[in-house]
């Protein structure tokens, strides 16, 4: 196949042909480091939700969470971190 000069990886219609958006992403107008960016959040979300999930109720309860509400704290974290990384970019 022969390959155009003119449609490159950051052509828009290069990106619509293989399916990608052309929508640059809000935190840093990248869509890799949109990836980026998710896959830490899930990485820090899961290592939240494993420290939480390794204390004892009491240590919980000291922090004032139960142990359902493990996911819900954990997910404040992260939006928290990230809305201390949107403000800082």
């Amino acid at each position: 196949m022969a390959s155009n000069p003119r449609c490159t990886a950051a052509d828009p219609a290069f990106a619509l042909a293989v399916g990608r958006s052309t929508a640059p992403d809000s935190r840093s107008g990248l869509p890799f480091a949109s990836i980026i960016a998710r896959l830490v959040d899930g990485w820090h979300r899961s290592q939240a939700m494993r420290v939480l999930g390794s204390l004892d109720d009491r240590q919980l309860q000291d922090l004032g969470i139960e142990r359902g509400e493990i996911e819900t704290v954990a997910e404040a974290l992260i939006a928290a971190e990230r809305g201390r990384r949107d403000r800082s970019a």
